[in-house]
This record gives structure tokens, sequence and C-alpha cells, in this order.
């Protein structure tokens, strides 16, 4: 007989990468349920993968356990086969915005997303609360692409004088509009005050 900690039978990890896009993880998904010894899926990581993926993962009736898949609307897509060990951008977004109006009392704020089921909720979940918080909001979805600068939006961020950014999106492009967001402020900073302003400017952004 199984003690109380052990498992009446061996678990291995085996490896599904669809790299958080949504269009490679339903090949990925596929792959996994294929897998007749499957158990069940940690993941997928991101929300749109999960969109995805799911009527693969819930036709088998697999299990999904995702560790950050955060859109509201997977709870709502009709699978009982889905579960998260995360709260919602329902949850994070408004509390984000509560944060920064009513701690940080900044009142102008530039919302920008990626465009991806990720990025898009945590937006307009942010945007929506910080609204009605009385802040003064200014949005964009700037969609990833393998070259971005991000100069585009760092440039229209800046000109909304915004005293806090919410930054909704992947990894990646989040350093993209970073590095740009600084070259902006180098640059408006060389044209104001020269050397001095420039300096500040560059600390600031550190």
């Amino acid at each position: 007989m199984a003690s109380r900690f052990q498992l009446p039978f061996t678990l291995k990890l085996k490896v599904y990468d669809d790299q958080g896009d949504p269009t490679l993880a339903p090949t990925q998904a596929q792959a996994a349920v294929a897998n007749k010894n499957l158990v069940a899926v940690v993941g997928p990581a991101f929300s749109g993968a999960t969109i995805a993926s799911e009527p693969y993962y819930a036709s088998n009736n697999v299990a999904i356990v995702s560790p950050s898949a955060t859109r509201v609307s997977l709870a709502y897509l009709g699978y009982n086969n889905f579960f998260r060990v995360v709260a919602d951008d329902g949850v994070q977004g408004p509390a984000d915005a509560n944060y920064v109006v009513n701690t940080l009392k900044a009142k102008n704020l530039y919302v920008v997303n990626d465009g991806s089921a990720y990025g898009s909720g945590l937006a307009s979940a942010f945007g929506g609360q910080a609204k009605s918080d009385g802040a003064t909001i200014t949005t964009a979805t700037v969609l990833q692409t393998t070259g971005c600068s991000g100069t585009a939006s760092a440039t229209e961020y800046s000109a909304a004088a915004a005293q806090v950014g919410e930054i909704a999106e992947v990894e990646r492009e989040l350093v993209l509009r970073r590095t740009a967001r600084r070259a902006v402020d180098v640059d408006q900073a060389r044209a104001r005050s020269g050397r001095e302003a420039l300096v500040q400017a560059v600390l600031q952004r550190r």
C-alpha cells in the first residue's frame, strides 16, 4: 500500500513548449493530448496561448493549471478543465490603478498594451478603474513586432506628460519600449537645457 506521501505511480515531466505564442499553442496541445500517459498540464503560461489551446485540452478531458494566465474571460469560456493559481486581471488591474491614483497621487496616466490577450485585458482593467478614481487616461495599443523600436509610442508617452505609465505587455516588448522612452527623454532634455537636464533625465530613467 502506498504511503501517505508516495504516489501509486511514477510521475515524469514532459515538456511541450508553445513559447507563449497562440499560433504555436494548438500544435503543442495536440502533441500533449496524444500522449496517452498524460496526467495534467502545468500551463499554459500566457493567456493567448491558453485560449488557443483550450479546445484541445478540454475535449480530451485534460486538466490544465496555469501559474500565470490572468485574462478574466478564461474562467468563462465554458471549459471545466481550466484552473489557475493567481488572481485574474479583474483583481490585478484595479488594485494597480487604486495604488497609482490614490497612493501615488498620479492623475495623468498613459496606458500602453501590446494587443495580446493578456496585455489588452490588463490595460482595460487598469484604465477603467483609474478613470473611476478620477485620473485622466491616455491609451495606446502597439502591436508586437520583431523589429519594434517602440519610438512612436514613446514619443506619444512624453507628449501626454504622463506621471505614471502602466505598461501591460510581454517582457521583450517592455524592454524595447523602456529603452525608446529613455531615448525620447534624453533628446527632449538636451533640447531644453543642455548638459544639466540631460544628466537629470538619464538618472531619472535608470
